[in-house]
């Protein structure tokens, strides 16, 4: 088993929040999510929060998801050149 000290744990959500950028947004689709974050968007577009406060950010990267509107099927987190930084499907 892995075991991360607080202060790593810290930096990786400092890093995700500064990876992600100050104009990340985050797009809920109906469809199936994508094997990788690589992977295209499946499914059609229908909601999104643009831009995420930090504490949201914060959430995210401490393990939090998002609660997906009703007709969503996954989330997916976009860095502000609209790349994908992470991704779920938790209902």
């Amino acid at each position: 088993m892995i075991q991360r000290s607080i202060s790593l744990e810290r930096r990786m959500t400092r890093e995700i929040v500064r990876h992600a950028g100050s104009m990340a947004s985050l797009v809920f689709y109906r469809g199936t999510m994508p094997a990788s974050c690589d992977d295209t968007a499946d499914g059609e577009r229908v909601a999104s929060l643009t831009p995420m406060s930090e504490a949201s950010l914060r959430a995210l990267a401490d393990g939090t998801e998002p609660d997906l509107p009703d007709d969503a099927t996954y989330w997916r987190l976009l860095d502000n050149g609209g790349l994908v930084v992470m991704q779920g499907n938790r209902k």
